[in-house]
C-alpha cells in the first residue's frame, strides 16, 4: 500500500490512477493522516451487447417459449 501526501496527489493525479494497476490501492493522507484512498475499479465489458446494440426485452426472447406449451421444458439464455 503506497502513501502519498494530498498534494503530491493533487499534482500527479493521473500517474497514480496509472500505477493503480501495480498498487492494490494508494492512501492519501494529510498531516500524516489518511483521509483518503484510491482503489483500482474492474472494468465490466459487455461481450455480447452493446450501446447501438441493445439487450433484447424479456417479453421479445421468451415470450414465445412460455405462451408455446409444446416446445418442451423452457430454458433462459
Amino acid at each position: 500500500m503506497k502513501h502519498v501526501s494530498v498534494a503530491d496527489a493533487k499534482a500527479r493525479l493521473s500517474e497514480l490512477i496509472q500505477q493503480l494497476h501495480e498498487e492494490e490501492e494508494i492512501v492519501i493522507v494529510r498531516h500524516g493522516q489518511p483521509v483518503a484512498r484510491l482503489i483500482n475499479v474492474p472494468r465490466i465489458r459487455l461481450t455480447d451487447h452493446s450501446i447501438s446494440q441493445p439487450m433484447p426485452l424479456a417479453r421479445e426472447t421468451v415470450a414465445a417459449e412460455l405462451f408455446d406449451m409444446d416446445s418442451g421444458p423452457i430454458t433462459l439464455r
